[in-house]
């Protein structure tokens, strides 16, 4: 903290400037008069620049001086006026012409290159070495983000939309998001920064912390591709030429240097490749301008209308290096009936050698200054480097009033006196009850979710009904009760639940629940109530296997440090084995049903011995979860954990405890490991390995078994890497040591992009397989392919796979599995 606290005090220093500066101001604009918005302007050493506002107005604070100011915009000539600064404001008006190209005289013929292509190869040859010099490096950055609804609907599912609490205006318009950043951005090389937060401010939001972050829009040409919903690949990347089309436009000069303007064509417009223009610098073959464009189509994202990525590039004489001196990224939103337009823009200035205290690397990529969101708006006149709009600065100064309107307890009050008149589609959606200023929450969860058809239950009627109270610090308490009763078996099955987390930095959380209900022997639960209510009546299938338990446990988590997550549970079960009760269906009312017996040796098809289910167990369980490297933000009330590149490795003991003389002690000793692997354009890879062992008594019940995410039905929810496609649910279910290992990859679009139904539909194909060892039953092997991405619109949640499976006995068949994506 001593670091960040002299670092912070170094930047302080940077900004008294400002007290003793003078300001620089004026319009940018094209020979007809019209601004051009975002223009840059920049000094000579290009350790300082501002931006235009959309409205084409600059304002740039110099100390007393004379200094040669380049305007630039892509498209224009760069003009340089040198200006003399006092003490006093200057205005510096500057009309910038087209820029003037110049075509290379070519021999025309028919089978002639186009002259792009030799440059952009030459491009491509300096491509590595030009990035390996951008690092290290500290620099200044301000990022400023703005989104403005250009239309909202009236009402969405028949909810009333509003004025959004007074952001929308009679036509329906408003900016929902507005806030700026002053940060230091700490560069290593790629994945590897550290960005420290001096200031931010957010529209309506006294104690807002920017979504705005260098580090994560930190998009640069010269890597391979651009991460957004799917790896973009970038037009001088080492396989550009199987994704773009290039054309020569012509050769510019700025300030004597000779630039040529390529322009980049996606060869189809669903490959994940970007449209615009790219200025080259000729000899040095390095990219000092583009503008490219992505449309939904190359995102594979349904939401986005288009996207425009704007950067200028600029050398720095004391790093020897290349480096963005501005970034602008513009983009269109489309959705439900919204349609919004956003711009993000970041200024990069003071361009240094990287700073000692963050030579090496850090996992704390993000860290807010205590004091950041305590700037008052003096300081943001005298330090932001774009001019606001008057519709910004009318958004800040009504939010802020209409923040202190929201926040009131009369307000609250008259929102929720609202919002908590009951209404006839609550019976359906579920009822909340709101007390907003106590933050406080009644909730009656969808009947539909609680009312279920079994055989064991028959019609199992449910409701479910939760208290929640919560902070802003992070903590928050829930209790809730949930009765169920089972017609058939004519049975009350109640549950409690509590929770309560202490805080949002190590995320300290106990529950304890309680109660009685009916259990599937394999606690992951692969079949869910709704698929196994469907096959009941629809098809008179029974297809989850259950017991009923009284129970009792409590849990703790906490995440211990970053990458370090651990969890301790303690649980006491009585168990009881039940059979089917009921009989009714709407179909194949003649077809007998399952028997609730799982499909392992230990029963049989008839019965299922009470010996290997009846049990009063207590069971302790500890899991850690260690994620090497894990990557972190500290914010001022809160930490936020990003993951890691490396793989996630968890270790499981499970021990049951022998406190009667009949009760078996079972120990399970179990380590897994997974990872992804990104593969660029070409897709990415998940895997998953799994090993485990049990120790002391092996005359466990059933429900303590190893069991396996198995599927043996056509339609299946998804439930992630670990699971089988084609495994009966419990038929390798084990007490003896075993390993399992899963690898799926998914081409998100790199093969059937290039077959032209494919593209239309925006489908995807992958591929994986499953292995499955014991030594109780021997091996088991599944290899699958499939269509992903298989829907409309942004619900693109199905996936239809072919799976062939093998065990020690031979083949065992060819399945069809229908897959819907758990993304609800």
């Amino acid at each position: 903290m001593k670091t960040i606290r002299s670092i912070y005090s170094s930047f302080c220093l940077i900004l008294i400037g400002h007290f003793v500066t003078a300001q620089v101001v004026g319009t940018i604009t094209d020979e007809s008069g019209q601004p051009l918005s975002f223009a840059n302007v920049y000094l000579e050493d290009a350790l300082q620049g501002t931006s235009a506002n959309i409205e084409g107005y600059y304002e740039f604070y110099l100390k007393p001086g004379t200094y040669d100011l380049h305007f630039q915009y892509l498209g224009y000539s760069t003009v340089i006026r040198t200006v003399k600064v006092v003490d006093s404001l200057v205005r510096l008006d500057v009309a910038l012409t087209p820029e003037q190209l110049e075509l290379a005289e070519l021999e025309v013929s028919a089978d002639r290159e186009d002259p792009a292509y030799a440059i952009i190869r030459k491009a491509m040859e300096r491509r590595q070495a030009i990035l390996d010099r951008m690092s290290p490096y500290t620099c200044s950055v301000y990022v400023k983000g703005s989104i403005r609804l250009k239309d909202a609907p009236e009402q969405i599912m028949g909810q009333e939309v509003g004025n959004m609490g007074g952001v929308l205006d009679s036509n329906r318009q408003g900016i929902i998001y507005l806030s700026e950043t002053v940060s230091s951005y700490h560069y290593r090389g790629k994945d590897d920064f550290k960005e420290i937060i001096h200031s931010s401010i957010v529209s309506g939001r006294d104690q807002g912390v920017s979504f705005n972050r260098a580090g994560y829009t930190d998009f640069n040409v010269y890597d391979k591709t651009i991460k957004l919903d799917r790896d973009i690949v970038t037009p001088i990347a080492p396989n550009a030429m199987a994704y773009y089309r290039y054309e020569y436009l012509g050769t510019v000069y700025q300030d004597a240097v000779e630039l040529h303007k390529i322009k980049v064509i996606p060869r189809r417009a669903e490959l994940p490749a970007s449209f615009g223009v790219i200025y080259i610098i000729e000899g040095e073959w390095v990219v000092s301008e583009l503008e490219l464009g992505l449309t939904g189509k190359s995102v594979n994202n349904e939401i986005y209308d288009t996207m425009h990525i704007r950067q200028q590039y600029l050398y720095i004489d004391s790093l020897e290096s290349w480096h963005r001196s501005s970034q602008l990224i513009s983009f269109g939103l489309k959705f439900f009936g919204f349609r919004a337009q956003g711009e993000f823009v970041n200024i990069y200035s003071q361009y240094r050698d990287l700073e000692e205290a963050f030579a090496q690397k850090d996992r704390e990529v993000v860290v807010v200054d205590s004091t950041a969101i305590r700037k008052d708006s003096a300081f943001w006149e005298r330090t932001r480097p774009i001019p606001l709009l008057e519709e910004e600065k009318r958004d800040y100064q009504e939010k802020d009033s209409l923040r202190q309107i929201w926040e009131s307890k009369e307000f609250l009050d008259s929102v929720d006196a609202v919002n908590n008149k009951f209404k006839p589609i609550d019976l359906l959606a579920g009822y909340d009850y709101e007390r907003s200023y106590r933050k406080e929450t009644w909730s009656v969860l969808s009947p539909l979710e609680s009312v279920q058809y079994n055989t064991v239950q028959g019609l199992n009627l449910g409701l479910d009904a939760r208290y929640t109270s919560y902070t802003n610090r992070g903590r928050y308490f829930l209790a809730g009760v949930k009765g169920e009763y089972g017609v058939a078996d004519r049975k009350f099955y109640p549950t409690l639940d509590i929770r309560h987390q202490k805080d949002r930095k190590s995320y300290r959380l106990w529950a304890i629940r309680a109660g009685r209900e009916i259990r599937q022997f394999n606690r992951a639960e692969p079949v869910t109530e709704w698929l196994n209510t469907s096959n009941s009546v629809l098809a008179k299938r029974n297809v989850w296997r259950v017991y009923e338990a009284d129970f009792a446990e409590i849990r703790y988590f906490r995440i211990l440090k970053a990458g370090l997550n651990m969890s301790v549970r303690l649980q006491w079960e009585d168990a009881r084995a039940r059979v089917n009760r009921a009989s009714w269906s709407l179909r194949n009312t003649d077809r007998p049903w399952a028997e609730n017996i799982p499909s392992h040796e230990l029963f049989s098809t008839a019965q299922m011995p009470s010996e290997y289910v009846e049990r009063q167990t207590t069971l302790a369980e500890l899991e850690f979860a260690w994620r090497p490297g894990e990557r972190y933000e500290r914010l001022p009330d809160r930490i936020r954990y990003l993951g890691t590149k490396a793989p996630t490795i968890r270790l499981r003991i499970r021990q049951s405890l022998k406190l009667r003389s009949e009760d078996s002690q079972l120990s399970q000793l179990e380590l897994s490991i997974s990872d992804r692997l990104d593969f660029g354009a070409a897709g990415y890879s998940r895997w998953f390995v799994r090993a485990g062992d049990f120790f002391g008594e092996t005359d466990a019940p059933f429900q303590h078994y190893r069991h396996w995410f198995g599927n043996e039905n056509t339609f299946h929810l998804k439930h992630g890497i670990s699971e089988f496609y084609a495994l009966p649910f419990y038929e390798y279910s084990t007490t003896e040591a075993y390993v399992d290992a899963h690898w799926q990859h998914r081409f998100e679009g790199f093969l059937l992009d290039r077959l032209p139904l494919m593209r239309k539909l925006k489908w995807t194909s992958g591929f994986g397989t499953s292995l499955l060892y014991s030594a109780e039953h021997g091996y088991y092997q599944e290899l699958n392919l499939g269509l992903q991405n298989i829907g409309w619109g942004i619900f693109r949640i199905f996936q239809v796979d072919i799976v062939g499976s093998v065990d020690e006995e031979g083949w065992r068949g060819v399945d069809l599995r229908i897959g819907v994506e758990d993304v609800f």
